[in-house]
């Protein structure tokens, strides 16, 4: 009985090792997280083809939100 439980632990282990490399690898071959931006190895950002220093859009609305940020705080001080 603890030689078959054995046998089925090691088991288990040798294919979640197995299906986590296998994993990796086709993550690591097929770049689809990185960022679509020429030249750039970062990971695109969720939802965005590109990374966080890439998206026009992420630092537009950075820029945006600072912005009403600024005003609200000068509306307070009033």
């Amino acid at each position: 009985m603890i030689k078959q439980t054995t046998k089925y632990i090691l088991f288990l282990f040798l294919l979640s090792v197995f299906l986590s490399s296998c994993s990796f690898l086709l993550d690591f071959a097929s770049h689809y997280d990185d960022c679509s931006y020429p030249g750039c190895e970062r990971k695109a950002r969720k939802g965005s083809s590109y990374c966080s220093h890439h998206d026009g859009n992420l630092t537009k609305n950075s820029i945006d939100n600072s912005l009403r940020n600024i005003g609200n705080q000068n509306k307070r001080n009033r």
